[in-house]
């Protein structure tokens, strides 16, 4: 996340919402900020709370921080003495309840600079139990001139204790229109956009990381979900690789049923050249069958977070078997 990221032209009348608060010195000093996409919320998100200790007078708060003072250098250093960031360490998806007790230490101790204190906290939904509890009392009644930002794209995944005492606000997502139009600006062509555009609908960067890869975590799913459909390939070969990357697998399987699903019930929508072959086999299965698919893989991806010793192969074998019983049923049941 070394680039420097801008304000997102759907993100302004977000930004603007929230500088007037700060002017009108309604603010809210717990503020839980959601939206479709996780970098999109991180970019927008780290940009509000520099915006905050900038200590520049030459500048109009509503415009974003000046990258130029010691503020924005400390800030953008990650050595700002009064901004904490509170993510996941280590290999834990959570984030712990000592976590939560160094945030409420540090904001109780005086600010070092003339400035707020703020804090980030994400994905807001990986807090656990007792980091959750941990954090009550500070975020109902946080130190004067203090901040704290949570982001999440599961919002409803946080304890509701939590949820209620911060004020909520969704970050919107771009068009499609939007989307297609910031990824031209940057000279990528209409196949790429439209497969990135596609797979990763309102969400700019993941689209964005798709085309600068040449689809290289997405292709190989593709690739091996065309093989068993052609049955040029075994369903335990192709589980095998696909339990390496698990995560990134199923995230892209949701993404490219949900690109399949869109695709059938607006059938003026565009074709990627490359999901051309998945498209023309989706065409034989109802949709209502590729919903009931969409919801197992989410149900695969829930139950492989909470029991990691849950046999991956056996898993992935029995989703890539119903992937082909799939089309062989609604096929037989259409004649």
């Amino acid at each position: 996340m070394e680039r420097k990221h801008k304000l997102l032209n759907w993100q302004l009348a977000t930004w603007t919402q929230l500088s007037k608060a700060k002017l009108a010195h309604t603010l809210p000093h717990a503020l839980l900020l959601w939206g479709t996409e996780h970098e999109s919320l991180y970019y927008f998100g780290k940009l509000w709370l520099q915006n905050l200790v900038c200590i520049s007078k030459e500048r109009d708060p509503q415009q974003g921080p000046c990258h130029q003072c010691t503020a924005c250098h400390w800030f953008t250093a990650a050595t700002h003495p009064d901004f904490l960031e509170l993510t996941p360490e280590g290999n834990s998806q959570w984030i712990q309840v000592d976590q939560a007790r160094t945030l409420v230490a540090f904001v109780q101790q005086t600010a070092a600079s003339s400035g707020p204190k703020v804090v980030l906290i994400h994905p807001a939904e990986n807090l656990n139990v007792n980091a959750s509890n941990a954090l009550l009392k500070t975020l109902e009644e946080p130190p004067a001139n203090t901040y704290i930002l949570l982001l999440t794209t599961q919002p409803n995944r946080l304890a509701a204790t939590v949820r209620s005492r911060c004020r909520q606000q969704k970050l919107p997502q771009p068009t499609d229109m939007e989307l297609v139009v910031w990824l031209k600006e940057r000279g990528y062509d209409e196949n790429q956009i439209g497969l990135a555009t596609g797979l990763a609908p309102g969400a700019p960067y993941t689209a964005l990381h798709l085309i600068e890869s040449n689809f290289a975590e997405f292709e190989p799913l593709a690739s091996g979900l065309e093989r068993l459909l052609m049955a040029s390939d075994s369903t335990s070969a192709v589980a095998e690789a696909f339990t390496k990357d698990q995560a990134i697998h199923l995230n892209w399987f949701s993404k490219l049923i949900s690109l399949l699903i869109r695709r059938r019930l607006d059938p003026n929508r565009e074709v990627p050249e490359k999901l051309q072959l998945l498209s023309e086999y989706s065409e034989k299965v109802s949709v209502g069958r590729l919903i009931e698919y969409l919801d197992g893989i989410s149900q695969q991806h829930r139950l492989l977070q909470i029991h990691s010793g849950l046999n991956r192969q056996l898993a992935w074998e029995a989703l890539l078997l119903e992937w082909q019983a799939m089309f062989r049923s609604d096929v037989s049941n259409q004649r």
